[in-house]
């Protein structure tokens, strides 16, 4: 099955896409996917997570066919 995932902010920038799209098997967890992008960047970010419109904090839940998944990384100002 298929989920997008959405890439917002620096992590856009840094992955070089604004999107990807995954093909996952069935049962699989929103953990595994975020686990896989963290890799990518090097363990350098917490992720905030949202799928199918709403922010996530347990990511202990199985994705759907074409769930969406959006990850941002938290701004910082000063």
């Amino acid at each position: 099955m298929h989920v997008i995932v959405q890439f917002a902010g620096q992590l856009s920038h840094e992955l070089g896409m604004s999107h990807k799209v995954l093909e996952v098997e069935k049962g699989t967890k929103l953990q595994s996917i975020v686990e896989d992008i963290d890799k990518h960047t090097g363990g350098r970010y917490q992720f905030l997570v949202g799928l199918d419109q709403k922010q996530v904090t347990d990511y202990d839940v199985e994705v759907n066919e074409n769930s969406e998944i959006m990850l941002l990384t938290p701004m910082a100002g000063g």
